[in-house]
């Protein structure tokens, strides 16, 4: 089944969507999943590596059991944080992965106007959106952060991890907190 979405002088655009129960779901089960266990991974990351990479933060990992643990953590996310995510292009359905990939890629006449709009709303005012597909421009540019961000925090781990086998300049790269730091004291 499918909604149709309509706005001011446009076309409607009919936006595949499940009705299940008293739900209209717009993603699948495996992109649910997805966007969790991706979701949660990052934020463990997140808190795992502050206590990491900053003396600052150290005091609250003992939440995590102590800095050695939250080492451990932070290494067993990361791998949840790559492979289980980068899995799901795979396994299960993986038609929904690529076909995300597909769209947050391609840029459309529509996209461009959401993004022209976005700032009239954001400062109190009320743009005129254009009908969207599954995603907006908006949405498009936040995937399209997450997945160059993904690509950089994974290839930065990837040096830190195994740091022997890279050039000393790109490890230092790689440390940019823990190199400001030692350059500061």
């Amino acid at each position: 089944m499918s909604i149709k979405f309509e706005t001011k002088n446009q076309v409607p655009v009919p936006v595949p969507r499940r009705i299940v129960g008293d739900m209209i779901l717009r993603f699948s089960t495996g992109e649910r999943i997805s966007h969790w266990v991706h979701a949660v991974s990052f934020f463990v990351l997140l808190f795992t590596g502050l206590g990491v990479l900053s003396t600052i933060f150290q005091p609250a990992m003992t939440i995590f059991g102590g800095i050695q643990v939250a080492r451990v953590i932070h290494r067993v996310s990361a791998i949840v944080f790559v492979v289980v995510v980068g899995l799901m292009f795979f396994i299960g359905n993986p038609h929904y992965h690529w076909r995300w990939l597909k769209f947050v890629f391609k840029f459309t006449k529509s996209d461009w106007q959401h993004v022209s709009a976005f700032p009239k709303e954001f400062f109190g005012g009320h743009g005129i959106y254009p009908a969207p597909d599954k995603f907006n421009g908006g949405e498009k540019i936040n995937s399209l952060i997450t997945i160059l961000g993904t690509v950089f925090i994974t290839l930065s781990g990837i040096v830190m991890w195994w740091a022997p086998l890279f050039p000393p300049g790109l490890v230092r790269w790689a440390y940019p907190c823990l190199l400001y730091t030692s350059d500061t004291a």
